[in-house]
């Protein structure tokens, strides 16, 4: 009996081959490899691949590796794979039936006493492989290494929301948000860059009750959300609840002035390419004659008119609609006489 339990601890840990190490423990907390060599292959050895079972078939995973020598930092390499066959048992005997994961975060360099972690999230899988390798002997006592892992639901490793997974309170506009959990809306810019949007419920601490599409918000409290253009000016969108979002600029922007034939600076609408433009200039001098267009670019380098031609010798205000770009300018492209014409622009969607 003796022999049998000393054989079932053994094969708890079987060693397929040197650098292949099959984890037969379940559980959400697995130990890879307790105070191993960094140098070398094999169950005392820290460069291994480590194959294991997920708990469930779409998990996500935090490996955490532990460098227990007190002076130097250990530098590494970990790739992960998964396979869907649940027969398999060794990564090292059947690779071509893995497909690799993709590791979120720095695993290496583990500094001297320290701990680092990375996430992964394997879906469809019936095992995992994690391979190890790059590990080498360093000075200093230990020389050794942990590695362990915890399955886990969420979809990243470490504290969540300062600690908490829910908005917690309220707190009135304007007022500092102390212990409270704000929420951020984010999105993405047409540079593929994240923007932060505020969520603002104006005189009020709480969003109260809801509102048909179209109806009056009487004692009810909308949200209204903004963000910041290209010019740096708030500009809000209202979220309805047909789905559709309205755009409109709280504050016109400046496109600039031109004495003569000529193009002003680009205006960048980041946020939103939109398909309303108002364009509005005043006239100082005035100019003999004069013609403008608002020109329209996707690239900011290729330029069209996206209005027709319009008189600019006096003060005027024209409109261009169905027509989605994202980078304006204001073009003169007959000008004769003295005069300055100063632009304005909006647009909406």
């Amino acid at each position: 009996m003796k022999r049998l339990i000393t054989l079932l601890l053994f094969l708890s840990v079987l060693p397929i081959q040197a650098a292949d190490l099959y984890i037969r423990d379940r559980g959400a907390y697995l130990t890879l490899a307790r105070g191993v060599s960094w140098a070398g292959t094999g169950i005392n050895s820290f460069n291994n691949t480590y194959l294991f079972t997920p708990l469930n078939p779409d998990q996500g995973i935090c490996v955490f590796v532990r460098n227990n020598n007190p002076t130097n930092a250990h530098t590494f390499a970990l790739a992960v794979y998964q396979t869907g066959d649940s027969s398999v048992m060794s990564y090292a005997l059947d690779s071509g039936k893995f497909i690799q994961d993709t590791v979120q975060g720095a695993v290496s360099p583990t500094p001297a006493a320290s701990t680092t972690c990375v996430y992964v999230h394997a879906n469809a899988a019936a095992r995992v492989a994690l391979v190890f390798t790059g590990g080498g002997a360093l000075a200093g006592t230990p020389d050794t290494a942990d590695i362990f892992l915890v399955q886990t639901n969420h979809t990243s490793c470490g504290p969540v929301g300062n600690g908490a997974d829910y908005v917690q309170g309220t707190v009135a506009d304007g007022a500092a948000a102390g212990t409270q959990l704000p929420v951020t809306v984010s999105g993405v810019d047409g540079a593929g860059n994240v923007r932060h949007i505020l969520t603002e419920i104006t005189g009020s601490p709480m969003v109260v009750g809801t509102v048909p599409d179209g109806n009056a918000a009487g004692t009810q409290k909308p949200v209204t959300i903004s963000g910041v253009d290209g010019a740096g000016n708030v500009q809000r969108i209202l979220v309805q609840s047909d789905g559709a979002i309205n755009r409109w600029t709280s504050n016109a922007a400046s496109l600039g002035a031109l004495t003569g034939v000529s193009s002003t600076s680009s205006y960048d609408n980041a946020l939103l390419y939109p398909a309303e433009h108002t364009v509005q200039f005043s006239v100082t001098g005035p100019p003999t004659t004069c013609t403008c267009q608002l020109e329209g670019s996707l690239n900011n380098s290729a330029w069209f008119a996206i209005s027709g031609d319009e008189n600019c010798v006096a003060a005027n205000m024209f409109h261009v609609v169905n027509r989605v770009v994202r980078y304006v300018r204001a073009n003169i492209s007959v000008h004769t006489g003295t005069g300055t014409i100063t632009f304005l622009y909006a647009s909406s969607r």
